[in-house]
């Protein structure tokens, strides 16, 4: 399926390893992960050496049936300090966080929040109409947005309609459908990291 994907030119990006925090976990990092990933947060405090383990696994995985990934996304968005380094020496061209893009060859960040639910929580439905409002508001104003999904996301009927309708709402505004890497390339103006 996914190599179907990528013939198809969509772009193919490594989302973690295990998608579990391990013992190596420390201090507020491990808060915040805990509150935000639900304990999917896996490279949330992890060091340089323990995040390119775990991204040179991942980049050994799609090879093995064939796949190249440019890019990284940490489950729940969140990476270490030691992270960044390793995807930067991993050869990774970009990672995405909550709240930007961020090209990891020339240091440029995008801004941008990523609009996504929280399927089974008490907030599933106050953040499907979020991201319903907050997707059309921001490409009103030409901004970036992201629209992002997650599996489960897909087995409630009201957070489909919710994203369908975020999408709808991006494209009546003048928005276009991109990838990272031709967002990267296209963008030349951005702050640094």
């Amino acid at each position: 399926m996914l190599a179907g994907r990528a013939g198809n030119a969509d772009e193919i990006v490594l989302h973690g390893w295990r998608h579990c925090v391990g013992p190596d976990g420390l201090g507020w990092r491990l808060v915040a992960e805990r509150a935000v990933a639900r304990g999917a947060g896996e490279f949330a405090a992890i060091s340089r050496s323990a995040a390119a383990l775990r991204l040179r696994a991942g980049k050994a995985a799609l090879d093995e049936v064939g796949l190249v990934a440019a890019g990284f996304t940490a489950p729940g968005w969140l990476h270490s300090p030691g992270t960044i380094v390793a995807l930067k020496e991993s050869g990774f061209s970009f990672t995405t966080t909550h709240t930007a893009v961020l090209d990891l060859r020339s240091g440029r960040r995008l801004p941008g929040p990523a609009l996504s639910h929280r399927p089974g929580g008490s907030g599933q439905a106050l953040a499907a109409r979020m991201m319903t409002t907050a997707s059309r508001v921001l490409a009103e104003l030409g901004g970036l947005v992201r629209i992002a999904l997650h599996p489960d996301d897909l087995a409630h009927p009201a957070l489909r309609t919710a994203t369908l309708a975020a999408i709808d709402r991006c494209l009546d505004a003048g928005a276009k459908a991109t990838t990272y890497g031709a967002l990267i390339a296209e963008r030349s103006v951005g702050t640094s990291l």
